[in-house]
């Protein structure tokens, strides 16, 4: 072998050796960028599920508006308490019926099995007068447009009198 073989022969293994690094050195580079790609991807696809997890909440909103405005209609808020028993009242006298408050208390919210139970206003009543206006009166209370529960009643009469008493307690949820 020539001087100028051998020449050729050591400048072509440093171009090969050369050129192996830099391909490797490429090949780590792409490898590199692949896992980042790959981790942006990932990103991506998450942040995709949230774009589209948010737009359905925001349609389920948009399109329930109206029906929460209603439920929420049916729930007392604790300042319409005492307007709410002044509706009763004159309920009661348009109905020509007497009407005493027998007792009034506010059970605070309470969480019971890690189920919120909200406040839950406690009115007695008790009403007198003739039997049709003490029956109108009970469907008036059995038909109030909130969220309630009749937890006692009583109905007795005396027909010589004609006068006929009811007793009720009327639970009634409240807005938290």
């Amino acid at each position: 072998m020539t001087q100028r073989t051998k020449t050729t022969f050591i400048v072509a293994i440093l171009y090969s050796t050369l050129f192996s690094f830099m391909l490797g050195i490429i090949l780590y580079v792409i490898h590199v960028q692949g896992t980042k790609l790959g981790a942006a991807k990932e990103i991506i696809a998450e942040q995709s599920a949230k774009e589209l997890a948010y737009t359905n909440v925001m349609r389920v909103l948009a399109g329930s508006k109206v029906d929460r405005a209603k439920l929420d209609s049916y729930f007392m808020s604790e300042k319409d308490t005492i307007s709410f028993i002044s509706e009763l009242e004159t309920a009661a006298k348009s109905f020509g019926i007497s009407m005493q408050t027998t007792g009034l208390s506010v059970a605070p919210a309470a969480t019971v099995g890690g189920v919120v139970n909200p406040p839950v206003l406690s009115v007695g009543v008790q009403f007198k007068g003739s039997e049709q206006s003490v029956k109108k009166y009970i469907s008036l209370l059995e038909n109030i447009p909130y969220h309630k529960h009749i937890n006692t009643f009583s109905f007795t009469g005396d027909t010589a009198t004609g006068e006929w008493v009811a007793v009720t307690t009327i639970a009634i949820t409240m807005k938290p």
